[in-house]
Formats: structure tokens, sequence, C-alpha cells
């Protein structure tokens, strides 16, 4: 079950919400984009951050993977006043106000995070 789910006047689902706040493990991500994911219909995801450093959008990007099929993602970070959103298809959310990732942007961020967490895995490993 989603968090938010809008119906129309005859009681059809058409629209499903998650939300998120801080940056969890990835395991919190894929449950709850795979309920969108299943449950279908317009799908958004709304990711709350306090701040954002350097690599939290990175790492974020990494957790959520490619899990985005027909999910509109929006991250607010709060204290920064910014919005980002992920969208593989619906473009038409772009303005001003967003910052808009693009699919090879979304995909060289993604790489990135998984190169970074073979590094940490691997010295890790050498660390034992």
């Amino acid at each position: 079950m989603t968090d938010v789910c809008i119906h129309d006047e005859t009681g059809k689902r058409i629209c499903l919400i998650e939300f998120k706040f801080g940056n969890p493990e990835e395991f919190s991500f894929t449950k709850d984009l795979v309920k969108l994911k299943e449950e279908g219909g317009l799908c958004f995801f709304v990711h709350l951050l306090k701040s954002q450093g350097s690599s939290t959008l990175k790492s974020i990007v990494g957790k959520v993977g490619s899990d985005l099929e027909n999910t509109v993602f929006i991250c607010h970070t709060i204290e920064g006043k910014t919005t980002q959103y992920i969208s593989t298809s619906n473009e038409e959310f772009s303005g001003t106000e967003w910052t808009l990732i693009k699919e090879e942007q979304r995909k060289y961020l993604y790489e990135e995070y998984l190169e970074d967490k073979k590094k940490r895995k691997n010295k890790k490993a050498q660390s034992k």
C-alpha cells in the first residue's frame, strides 16, 4: 500500500505517491519503488532531505538505480530550497525552478555510485 493514493470521482485510482525522508539504506528505496511499479498508474516518489552534500545526489541515484520506470522522482532539499527531479518519461514537469536530471546524467551518477560502492567494499575487505 502506498503512502497516498488519489482517486477520481468514480473511485478509480489515478495517482500514487510515496514519501521518503533522509538518505536511508538502498532497501528502503527499493521496497517503495517496487510498490509503485506493481500498483502502476501515475506514480510519484517524493524525497525530502534536510540538507545535501556534494555526494548526496549520487548516493540517492545509486540507491534508486533503474527502478524509475513510469515514476517521477522528486527530491527537495529543505535547507537549500532546491528541488530536483529524475524522470525517464515525464519531461513536461521541467521548469526554471526545477533541476532536471536527464537520463544520461542519471546513468552517469548511478555508474559512479556503483564504482564508489565497489571501492568501499574492497577497502573494507582489505582492512580485515
